[in-house]
């Protein structure tokens, strides 16, 4: 056993224990020691000599002087016996000052046993910080008992914020008492005398702690019902030992010290015993013999075991609650981990587009052993990179160079995720996006990458639903359809990133330079993307980035900083062994100098090799001597476009207008808005391209017929197109298109139109878009067949997506919605993209679908469409189902064919120059009350406005939700014209959808000029009005109101938004407008205008004689800040802007217009005075003429 330096005061660990379960706390009595008072020296066996009792009584230095070491040993039993016995537990003694009087070594401490009790409790929280609810067994000797009562006293009554001090209360497991005197000590007037002994010799002594020990003291007497009340309380194991000998010494005190009455508690479960010694020598054992020993050991581990057994029971308890609790939580976390994996598949499922991650899987693998050099190289950076904290990696090359097999293979390769873990963090997901030029929208577009990205990290790491969940919760619709917008998918991603889970994710974007939007946009983001969100070392998931593309200006501007490789600086061997491999095929001798002369001319570029071996392996095959071979490759180009120009002259010229098909069906596919058109209609396209006119009046769409013309068209592909354009096989089947994007590049350079009849890729790509349109007219012909055929996909147009089965007449069952769909999609591609339209089209469309399905067409089309749910899945289009189409226009304008009902209305105009602009717009009347479902009509509407100025008072404040609403009822039919549904439609259109904001202030454009009232000054907002809001305006108010939004301002001018807007402005203008009405609260156009819309906007509104308002000037006089840029224009600034108000104020701003006004009135006065005179002239002139012609009569 470790000696240990026993403190006088506080405490002092005698033994740590090893895994101690219960602390043994040893607190001394009356004029004790922490150690004397427990420890054995062999002369205390003789008795105490006459004149030294009270000598004895007074002193606490230890028992050790006089003893030789024949007489005995030094025996600290706590420490040397106890310890050892219960290595199990922790054991402690306390020390406190219970001198009766301090003699040589100053004054008594002055405590008493309520200061005692306090300092024995703070003490001994301190001790226990870190185990906390560990029992304790108290063994307590004389005054130590009363101490410690007065501990627990204070320790119970401790605040409840104070669990710490309350601890040992609760905490108490058991006391073992040595001679405590519970009822106050007789020996204790002794004291009293010895204290006046100590006194009169000039010492200190204490007086509060003796007088405590009177028999039944006061305070003695508290504590023993304070410690019954503890004790029914907590039920503590109390076990007394009592002095079995009195005290032999000086003035013949042989009674005990402590008497039997006064040393028992008289409790029930009290334990009790006599240990064969005084007062002083009851806890001083001999040796591990000792009976007395033995006892307080027999105590002792009665209570450690009942202690250990607890803890047992208390362990095992707690490991089946902690059982049970992991249990239920396992549960809770299975279901919340079920909750998250359903609602991410959910968002993933909200997120999913058009052939999303297909590219990464057309990406031609890297051939066996080739770009190990990426790894087994360190020049190229990136295994260091992938070692570094550096963020992003930049993989630079020329066009078909072979970059995206390269980061295929990066993606792939399980050394790249080796690499990044010896980071030490876990590699949660690795996403990659592969921009596609050649694909549909979202593979070339922002919001494809963002989608893609947060996509895969959802898949991967389902937990990061937690932090996209709100956003996607927020912007859900009514028809629980989430239209994520890229700002949303922004905020996601950013949301993503900022978690707080320890990893790395490491994304792969491909082909920058194939992005559709600004280069040095899609550049700023990667940077953005792979900065840290946390720039200090506190982020726990880091996002790295590896990405390629072309050493375009911007990339190499932008990402000079960043480590990178130049790709065909590292590929000449690649190349080679790729030639090699090939070229075994063969089975040709004497091939080395082609490899070697591939490998010197390649440059880097795989593409031009695969070319090159495409070109000489069928000589090779078909045994050419090696010297034609030798002159076919020296006469090959070296430069990509050459060779496609090459390719293209090679076509047979019998081949040639079949090519030319194929080129209008693949470019008009490469303008489609996002969606991907079948093999099957395309195969059927190219069929009808080579049969005659007399036979293409009827095709087969049967299963069998399908497969046998895909099979030939795949042939007259690989045989006709000069290898220029390839079958890819996709998710959703094979696809035609280039074989690279420097083919589209190629066909889109102007010095290579000869190679296409003269013609540019725009009219190509018109040609096969009205090819399309055609085949769906001869379609129209065969609805009782296009219901099973794979060429129209028929999930599309589902019900989910607003079409219901359609009531068809009795002489034509068969009509099939979606062929009319696919028609329209095709006409809204002509009109987005190239702005044009094909009226011959039209008309052969309208006279096909007269003839299959009758006059009355219209009504069985308007069947299918589920009323007031969105229809045709293009974002370009909606179809309301509120107005039923009564004309051939009116069915245009509603799926908003925009080019053409716009020139079909000027052509009848021009057919018609005399006609005045009727407000019947032929057989469609603008203005014309219609009664519509308004409740249906709020889902893709938003805002519905009416004209009804009854219903300002009619209001009653009842509950408008839905639920309380009869959809039947008459309070939801309310009279609506086309130009209110118009405006509704145009104000209620998201700016995120810039194509379909426009197409609906075209549309509402049109309805003007087409003899819409223009000036109606009371639009007012229904749903809007029962919330309390009665605001009537004017359209123009709208138009402005709701098309602004302060987070996404209408900049810069040029924006298309504003060119559509202001052109729909003029036409309400040019039809009676006016640009100075005000709405119901006053407030202008131009107040409206002028804050938030570009100048021309407003410069329009002041061309037009819109008058500024006192709202726009300051108190000087000036414009307002937002304004003064435009209105301190000298020719804004004349007093005929301003309105009769506004001249007042704005006076102070433009004195010269007192001079201007003062010339102006000189200049009436005079122009009054020459009238004047001249009227005065004229009636004398007249007079004089009279009076002239009166003589001249009388003569």
């Amino acid at each position: 056993m470790v000696e240990v330096n026993v403190r006088d005061e506080g405490f002092t660990v005698l033994s740590g224990g090893v895994e101690p379960v219960a602390d043994l706390v040893f607190v001394h009595g009356i004029q004790g020691h922490p150690e004397n008072t427990w420890t054995y020296s062999g002369n205390e066996i003789e008795p105490i000599r006459p004149g030294r009792g009270l000598a004895k009584l007074f002193s606490r230095k230890k028992q050790t002087e006089g003893v030789s070491s024949n007489e005995g040993s030094h025996l600290f039993w706590p420490r040397d016996l106890l310890a050892k016995d219960f290595p199990n537990s922790r054991v402690l003694t306390y020390g406190y000052d219970s001198q009766v009087s301090k003699f040589f070594k100053g004054p008594a401490n002055q405590s008493g046993i309520l200061s005692h009790g306090e300092s024995l409790m703070r003490a001994l929280e301190v001790q226990r910080r870190g185990c906390r609810q560990r029992p304790i067994i108290f063994l307590v000797h004389s005054l130590g008992g009363i101490i410690l009562k007065q501990a627990l006293f204070r320790s119970r009554n401790a605040m409840e914020e104070d669990q710490d001090l309350r601890d040992i209360y609760q905490s108490t497991y058991a006391i073992i008492f040595f001679g405590t005197p519970h009822r106050g000590s007789s020996y204790a007037q002794m004291g009293v005398l010895a204290r006046d002994i100590a006194v009169a010799a000039g010492f200190d002594a204490r007086d509060t702690l003796l007088r405590s020990l009177k028999p039944d003291a006061e305070m003695l007497s508290l504590l023993r019902q304070e410690f019954a009340r503890m004790l029914y309380d907590r039920a503590f194991k109390i076990y007394s030992f009592q002095e079995g000998q009195g005290f032999k010494g000086t003035y013949s005190l042989s009674r005990k010290i402590v008497d039997d009455d006064s040393s028992r508690l008289d409790d029930a479960r009290e334990g009790r015993d006599f240990i064969n010694a005084n007062h002083i020598m009851m806890c001083r054992y001999r040796d591990k013999n000792d009976e007395g020993y033995n006892k307080v050991k027999g105590v002792v581990s009665k209570y450690v075991d009942e202690i250990q057994t607890q803890v047992a029971k208390e362990l095992d308890r707690h490991e089946q609650e902690r059982k049970l609790l992991s249990e239920q939580a396992a549960k809770e976390q299975a279901k919340l981990d079920l909750e998250r994996e359903s609602l991410a598949k959910e968002i993933c499922q909200s997120l999913r587009t058009a052939r999303m991650n297909e590219r990464v899987g057309e990406v031609t693998t890297a051939h066996t052993h080739t770009f190990d050099w990426v790894f087994t190289k360190p020049q190229t950076g990136f295994l260091d990179w992938l070692h570094s904290n550096r963020s992003l990696f930049w993989i630079t090359g020329k066009p078909g160079s072979g970059k995206s097999t390269l980061m295929k293979y990066l993606l792939n390769d399980s050394r790249t995720r080796e690499a990044l873990s010896k980071q030490g963090r876990p590699i949660l997901s690795t996403p990659a996006f592969f921009f596609h030029a050649r694909g549909v929208e979202t593979e070339k577009a922002f919001d494809g990458l963002l989608r893609s990205i947060i996509f895969q990290l959802l898949s991967d790491i389902p937990r990061l639903v937690d932090s996209v969940a709100e956003i996607y919760w927020s912007c859900l619709d009514e028809n629980s359809i989430c239209p994520w917008t890229i700002p949303q998918l922004e905020k996601a991603l950013d949301n993503i990133r900022q978690q707080q889970i320890e990893g790395c994710i490491c994304i792969f974007i491909d082909a920058l330079d194939e992005y559709s939007g600004r280069s040095e946009d899609i550049a700023r983001f990667v940077k953005r993307l792979a900065a840290p969100m946390d720039t200090s070392d506190n982020q726990k998931l880091v996002v790295r980035v590896c990405a390629s593309s072309r050493p375009w200006n911007t990339f190499t501007s932008l990402l000079s900083e960043t480590p990178s490789f130049t790709i065909q600086d590292w590929t000449k061997e690649d190349i080679r062994k790729f030639a090699t491999d090939r070229l075994e095929g063969c089975n040709r001798d004497n091939t080395s100098f082609i490899v070697d002369n591939i490998t010197d001319r390649a440059e880097g570029v795989f593409l031009w090799v695969a070319l090159v071996l495409d070109e000489l392996w069928q000589p090779l095959c078909d045994g050419k001597p090696i010297e034609d071979v030798r002159s076919l490759l020296s006469g090959l180009p070296t430069d990509l476009p050459e060779f496609y120009k090459r390719m293209m002259e090679n076509v047979p010229k019998e081949d040639r207008p079949i090519l030319m098909s194929m080129l209008e069906l693949v470019l008009c596919f490469e303008y489609s808005d996002g969606e991907e058109t079948e093999f099957p209609t395309f195969c059927l396209a190219v069929e009808l391209m080579q049969r005659s006119p007399l036979t293409i009046k009827e095709v087969s769409l049967k299963a069998a017929d399908d497969e046998r013309r895909q099979c030939e068209v795949e042939r007259r592909i690989r045989a006709c197109s000069g290898g220029l354009l390839e079958v890819a096989q996709s998710g959703n089947g094979p696809r035609v298109q280039f074989v690279h994007q420097t083919v589209k590049s190629f066909m889109g350079d102007a010095q290579n139109s000869s190679l296409l009849n003269g013609k540019s890729t725009r009219d190509i790509a018109i040609a096969g878009i009205e090819r399309m349109m055609r085949l769906m007219i001869l379609l129209i012909a065969q609805m009782d067949s296009t219901q099973e055929w794979k060429g129209i996909d028929q999930a599309h147009y589902g019900a989910e997506v607003g079409f219901v089965e359609p009531s068809c007449p009795k002489n034509f069952p068969h009509f099939h919605y979606p062929v009319i769909c696919e028609f329209i999609l095709w006409v809204l591609r002509l009109e987005c993209a190239f702005e044009t339209e094909s009226p011959s089209i039209m008309h052969d469309f309208h006279v096909a679908i007269r003839t299959q399905c009758g006059g009355n067409w219209l009504d069985t089309w308007w069947s299918a469409v589920a009323h007031g749910q969105p229809t045709l899945g293009s974002e370009n289009n909606i179809v309301h189902g509120s107005l039923k189409p009564s004309s051939f226009l009116e069915f245009a304008t509603q799926v908003e064919l925009i080019t053409f009902s716009e020139k079909e209305i000027s052509r009848e105009i021009s057919r018609n120059p005399e006609m005045p602009r009727s407000p019947k717009l032929f057989g469609f009347d603008p203005n014309l009350a219609l009664e519509v479902d308004v409740l249906s009509d709020r889902g893709h509407l938003m805002d519905t406005f009416y004209r009804d100025d009854r219903e300002a008072d009619e209001d009653s404040g009842e509950d408008s939700s839905e639920e309380n609403q009869d959809p039947d009822g008459s309070e939801n039919r309310l009279p609506i014209t086309a130009m209110h549904l118009a405006l509704a439609i145009a104000c209620s259109s998201s700016l995120d959808t810039s194509d379909r904001a426009i197409s609906h202030l075209e549309m509402l454009a049109i309805l003007v000029e087409g003899g819409g009232n223009a000036n109606v000054l009371n639009y007012r907002n229904y749903w809007s009005h029962r919330e309390g809001d009665a605001t009537e305006r004017s359209a123009i108010h709208y138009l402005l109101s709701s098309r602004y939004d302060r987070w996404k301002p209408f900049h810069p001018p040029e924006y298309e938004m504003n060119r559509t807007l202001s052109r729909c402005i003029t036409a309400f203008l040019d039809h009676g407008a006016d640009p100075n009405a005000v709405d119901s609260n006053g407030v202008s156009i131009l107040e409206i205008a002028l804050p938030i819309y570009p100048s021309a906007l407003a410069e329009l509104m002041l061309e037009r004689g819109a008058q500024v308002t006192p709202k726009l000037l300051s108190k000087s006089g000036s414009p307002l800040g937002y304004a003064d840029g435009i209105l301190n224009e000298s020719r804004w600034r004349r007093p005929e802007c301003y309105t009769p108000a506004a001249r007042v104020i704005a006076r102070k701003h433009n004195p010269h217009w007192a001079d201007q006004e003062e010339d102006k009135q000189d200049s009436e006065q005079e122009q009054m005075l020459q009238q004047d005179t001249g009227n005065i002239l004229s009636t004398v002139g007249g007079y004089l003429a009279n009076l002239a012609a009166s003589v001249k009569r009388r003569l």
